[in-house]
Formats: structure tokens, C-alpha cells, sequence
């Protein structure tokens, strides 16, 4: 598959991609001089008046682990995503979400028509990068993409959010799409959320 696009997955951290390493390598070098400082002033050799503040050290240690990890364990779901094939997907498993990690009680619905499949996932190709700002999504479909490969891969679809009628596509391993560790990034993409408000949503209002 062609999604996510690095250049996107790119857009959407952004800066967040530098912030863990970055911080890693302050706390190492923090770390390392405040051991050279002790070394220093017990061969009364120390050059330095004060040295770095442990809390300095691991504070950057902290904020720069989660970061790291968040961060570089979405880079992987985005590269698992890629690895896959299109010709791998035999059919998709579709729940109806009320809203973000709220299921509705109808049960899932299964398509096993691969031209359809197909002609869904070739929608991705234009997603775009969204950020949020303070909001979660609201009324869409969590569809799982059943392969022959060893992992759980999910895709998140959302009409709308809480505040703002633009929802978002998360591509997740896992069932839970919230949170950089399991997903692999944010995007919008009119495109497919449009296929699957016309070929898929008419499919769950039959049984309603």
C-alpha cells in the first residue's frame, strides 16, 4: 500500500520526531557530566561550578522516552501498513462506532468482495495530514482488513468530530486507534470517507 505517505506521516509529527532523540541525547549528556562532575570534585579537578540538576536529567530522560517511543512505534505501524498488499486483504470486518473507542451494539457486517475492497483502499492514495485540536471523532466505522499476515490491521473512519464537521481516517494496529503506539498517524481523506458513507453505511442502515 501507498498509505500512509511519508511525506504526511511526516507533516503530522512534524517536529515530533526530532523532540525524543533530542531530549534522549540531553539527558545522556546531563547524565554524563553531572558523573564526571562527582568524578571531578573527589580528584579536586572540577572546572565546573555547579552541575546539571538531576530533575534536568530526568526530566529529559522521561519526556523525551515517551516521546521517543510514541513517536517511532507509530513510524512502524505507518511501515507495517506499507509493507502490506492489497492482493493480501480477503475481506474487511466493519463495525459502527458511535464515537472514538464506543462500539454501537449492531453487529459487525463482513465484505469479502475484493474489487470493492480494492477500489476502497485505492481512496487512501490522496490522504492528506489532520491535526486535532482538543476534540475526538464521532459517528463512523472501525474496519478491520483480514489478511494472511500476522497482525490485527485496523482502519478508523469518522464522519464528523465533537467539534467541526471534518472527521479523520486512523490507520491502527490493534483495535484501539487512540494514541501514537498503536496508530500510525492521523489523515483526512474525502475520498474514502466518502466511499464508505456511500458503499458501507447503507449496508447497516438495512438493519436498523
Amino acid at each position: 500500500m501507498t498509505f500512509p505517505s511519508w511525506i504526511e506521516f511526516i507533516k503530522h509529527y512534524n517536529a515530533g520526531l526530532l523532540t525524543g532523540p533530542i531530549l534522549l541525547g540531553i539527558a545522556i549528556w546531563a547524565g554524563y557530566k553531572k558523573i564526571s562532575y562527582g568524578v571531578s570534585i573527589k580528584a579536586k579537578t572540577s572546572l565546573a561550578k555547579y552541575p546539571p540538576s538531576i530533575w534536568l536529567i530526568i526530566g529529559c530522560l522521561v519526556i523525551g522516552a515517551v516521546h521517543f517511543v510514541g513517536v517511532y512505534a507509530s513510524l512502524i505501524n505507518a511501515w507495517h501498513f506499507r509493507d502490506m498488499q492489497p492482493l493480501q486483504i480477503s475481506e474487511i470486518k466493519v463495525e459502527r462506532m458511535i464515537e472514538e473507542g464506543k462500539p454501537d451494539s449492531i453487529q459487525p457486517i463482513v465484505i469479502s468482495d475484493t474489487t470493492l475492497i480494492a477500489e476502497g483502499l485505492s481512496k487512501l492514495t490522496k490522504a492528506k495530514n489532520r491535526d486535532r485540536e482538543h476534540e475526538y471523532f464521532i459517528n463512523g466505522y472501525r474496519i478491520q482488513l483480514i489478511t494472511s499476515i500476522k497482525k490485527d490491521f485496523y482502519i478508523s473512519v469518522y464522519e464528523k468530530s465533537n467539534t467541526s464537521g471534518c472527521g479523520g481516517v486512523i490507520p491502527h494496529i490493534g483495535r484501539e486507534g487512540a494514541g501514537s503506539i498503536h496508530n500510525a498517524g492521523e489523515y483526512n481523506s474525502p475520498e474514502f470517507q466518502e466511499w464508505v458513507f456511500s458503499n458501507i453505511a447503507p449496508l447497516f442502515h438495512k438493519r436498523t
